[in-house]
């Protein structure tokens, strides 16, 4: 895995939020019923930027655990939704599942689906609290 640096951290951080941008215009244009024009290409672009990101860090690993394969879905079914003539309800699925696992703990993001574990995902069998972290100094 990849280390991330401070500034990759907030080059990250500045591209999730430009995509989040970019999801607020296609959904108020598609709202309205207007062309999502721009708004789109940024959610497109922004997006892979966020995927390439997850791969470079993890390589083909990330693949295997539930956050990729919640993105998948999220994909299909705005796919689906948005052939059926209802964007809107494409982009409300997609963006409570999107919500749901960017603020899922660690453990359920990197939980696999197949093959092991991902870096913050407990291996099974695993206690399911943490110990408790040291105090300064090593004392308890």
């Amino acid at each position: 895995m990849a280390s991330r640096s401070t500034p990759h951290r907030y080059l990250g951080v500045l591209v999730r939020t430009a995509h989040l941008a970019g999801v607020v215009g296609v959904f108020a244009a598609a709202w309205r019923g207007a062309p999502v024009g721009l708004w789109a290409d940024l959610v497109l672009l922004t997006g892979a930027a966020l995927v390439a990101d997850e791969l470079w860090r993890f390589g083909l690993d990330w693949l295997r655990w539930t956050q990729a394969w919640v993105l998948l879905l999220k994909l299909a079914a705005f796919g689906v939704l948005y052939a059926a003539d209802q964007p809107v309800a494409g982009l409300w699925v997609a963006f409570v599942l999107g919500s749901f696992i960017a603020h899922a703990p660690g453990e359920l993001r990197h939980a696999p689906i197949v093959g092991a574990s991902g870096p913050c995902a407990r291996p099974k069998g695993a206690l399911t609290s943490r110990p408790p972290a040291p105090l300064p100094g090593g004392s308890r």
